[in-house]
């Protein structure tokens, strides 16, 4: 029983590692889309602006 106990305590560890892992990602990735909207939007403001 308490080598099934300790598998038990092994495995989720890693699971929730991945688990923030992901949320890492998922918000590194939303930082980078809005860096990007950023950079995207800034320039055609100033070229919209500028031809007009």
């Amino acid at each position: 029983t308490k080598t099934k106990y300790n598998k038990n305590i092994v495995k989720p560890s890693p699971l929730f590692i991945f688990q923030r892992k992901q949320a890492i990602d998922i918000t590194t990735k939303i930082n980078i889309m809005k860096s990007i909207v950023i950079e995207q939007t800034m320039p055609t403001e100033l070229t919209s602006t500028g031809a007009s």
